[in-house]
């Protein structure tokens, strides 16, 4: 049950990356995804939820505080998009993990019905 359920965490979290967006659609006034990724010019990297862009400066909230910054003062911008690769890898590790668990229970199995076979033959089953 474990895996399970540790296999579809990691194929859910594995199905987004941080993408750059084009600096073009960071000016105008527009409201982003719930949180974006800011790397700043003086090299902090900061996530903002609840961004949006509002004349020069892009706004949001980091710990429920209320923050702003020039649009000139910011590096680059990440939204987190669609991975199809990391969808892909997520879903084969999943998918092998079943299959693994499938072989071993299967293997299993079998260890169980030949050692009761070879019981049954020494003892002279019943």
């Amino acid at each position: 049950m474990r895996l399970v359920v540790f296999s579809l965490v990691f194929l859910l979290a594995g199905c987004t990356a941080w993408r750059p967006v084009p600096r073009a659609s960071v000016g105008g006034p527009t409201s982003g995804p719930e949180t974006v990724r800011l790397l700043l010019l003086d090299g902090r990297q900061l996530y903002i939820k609840k961004a949006s862009t509002v004349g020069d400066s892009l706004i949001g909230r980091v710990e429920n505080a209320r923050v702003a910054f020039a649009l000139t003062d910011i590096r680059r911008v990440d939204t987190q998009q669609p991975s199809a690769g990391k969808t892909r890898t997520a879903t084969g590790v999943a998918s092998g993990a079943a299959v693994g668990v499938g072989i071993a229970a299967a293997l299993l199995a079998l260890v169980a019905l030949a050692a009761a076979s070879l019981l049954d033959g020494i003892y002279g089953g019943s």
